[in-house]
This record gives structure tokens, sequence and C-alpha cells, in this order.
């Protein structure tokens, strides 16, 4: 299975990254902007878009609409923060698989994708076994740092 994460915080990215490779899940790309997305759906089809609503440059509804109309088939899941109600009905309206709050739990991911069946039972159990949360962010960040300095 592809996934495709849109987020512009580096360590976001990164953390979520770890949590998906972990689970046998390939990761096609990071997106930030509305053109990145869609040369990266169209590349490479992903089952799974992960996307931060928040994302500065983006308009959250409307880019998963979007997403939708370029693959139908795609399970799009957002990853947020999010403030009130309204934001949430907005975003469920535009046609989203599911909502993970930020900061994001492994186990809570690990639900959504088995609820999307997405997810075979043994992958997680695997992941449960051997990722740390903490461990995960730390590798994360250390990951981010090295390619901010290069």
């Amino acid at each position: 299975m592809k996934v495709l994460i849109v987020d512009e915080s580096t360590v976001a990215y990164g953390n979520i990254s770890l949590l998906v490779e972990r689970l046998g899940i390939e990761v096609v790309g990071n997106a930030t902007t509305e053109r990145e997305i869609e040369s990266t759906i169209a590349r490479h089809q992903p089952e799974l878009v992960l996307i931060d609503t928040r994302c500065s440059y983006l308009q959250g509804p409307d880019t998963i609409r979007k997403i939708k109309r370029l693959n139908p088939g795609t399970n799009v899941v957002a990853i947020s923060v999010f403030e009130d109600q309204q934001d949430v009905k907005q975003i469920f309206e535009s046609g989203i698989s599911d909502i993970i709050t930020k900061p994001i739990e492994s186990e809570r991911l690990i639900d959504s994708l088995r609820r999307l069946g997405l997810l075979q039972e043994h992958s997680s159990k695997s992941l449960n076994e051997s990722v740390n949360v903490e461990e995960t962010v730390e590798e994360a960040a250390s990951v981010t740092e090295e390619k901010e300095t290069v």
C-alpha cells in the first residue's frame, strides 16, 4: 500500500513516515502544495492520503474534495488540531474517511487503518511490539535535524 503525507511540518512528516513505514506502508512523498498533491497522486495513485488540514498553503475541505476528484478510491484521513465543531463538520462533509487529532498516537492511527480495511491484524501487532512512540519521535527529530543541516 502507498501513502501520501500532506504536512508542512518536517517533524510531523518524519514522525508519521516512521510510523507508517513500520507498518509496511510505502511513503510516496510529502506534499505541501496543491500542485505537489496533484502530481504525486497522478504519479503514484496512493491508496491513502494523510493530510494536515491546517497547512497554510491549502484550503482543507477544498483540497480534500480535489483529492477525491483526482482519485475517488483514495482514503483521505485528516490529521490536525481541530478548534471547533464547525471545522470537524466541514472536514467530514468534504469526503474524508477519518479524523485523527494531533499529536498522533500510533494506536489511533492503527485503529483508523484497520477500520478502513487498509491494515491487516498481523501488521499492527508487529508495530505494537516493536515501536516505542517516544523512541520514534526522537528518531524522527534526529533524522529531521540531519536533513536540515545538509
